[in-house]
């Protein structure tokens, strides 16, 4: 749980990433979320096809990780570097999405679809990523010791310098 304030978002470069707006919408003392006021965000945004309020989200989950987000659109979304060790993001529709840097290690990606990903430099030690479709997929020095890839599609996918020790790569389609 964090407890978001002006100065917090101040600190964290809230308006560099579109939500200058949420200053004005917190209570006094601010607001305090977790993982399921995300999780609420998110539903928000996709079934009123809100952008701000889907940059909102992108730009929370890049604060906090451990998030469930089964199904969830996230096609194009900015995740550079963000904390997402441990993430369920099952069946996760990431198209083109920008995970530069990000921290997976230890997240469910069964079934999710990284077509055009950017994971370059991603950790995604211990990542369960079976029967995920990484099509055209950037993994470039992406660090993969002991990922699960049974059954994933990685046609045109760049693992350049990528760290596959120990990762399970029965029935992948290279």
């Amino acid at each position: 749980m964090i407890t978001i304030t002006p100065d917090w978002l101040a600190e964290h470069d809230a308006c560099a990433h579109g939500v200058a707006w949420a200053t004005a919408l917190l209570p006094p003392g601010g607001l305090v979320v977790d993982r399921a006021d995300i999780v609420a965000l998110w539903a928000l945004a996709e079934g009123e096809r809100r952008r701000d309020v889907r940059e909102y989200a992108a730009w929370a989950a890049r604060q906090i990780g451990g998030l469930v987000l089964h199904g969830a659109d996230l096609t194009g979304a900015d995740l550079h570097g963000a904390d997402l060790h441990g993430a369920d993001l099952t069946r996760a529709d990431l198209t083109r999405v920008v995970l530069h840097g990000a921290d997976l290690h230890g997240a469910d990606l069964t079934r999710v679809v990284l077509h055009g990903a950017d994971l370059r430099d991603a950790d995604l030690r211990g990542a369960v990523l079976a029967d995920a479709d990484l099509t055209g997929a950037d993994l470039t020095g992406a660090d993969l010791r002991g990922a699960v890839l049974r059954g994933a599609v990685l046609r045109g996918a760049d693992l350049t310098d990528a760290d596959l020790r120990g990762a399970v790569l029965r029935d992948a389609d290279l």
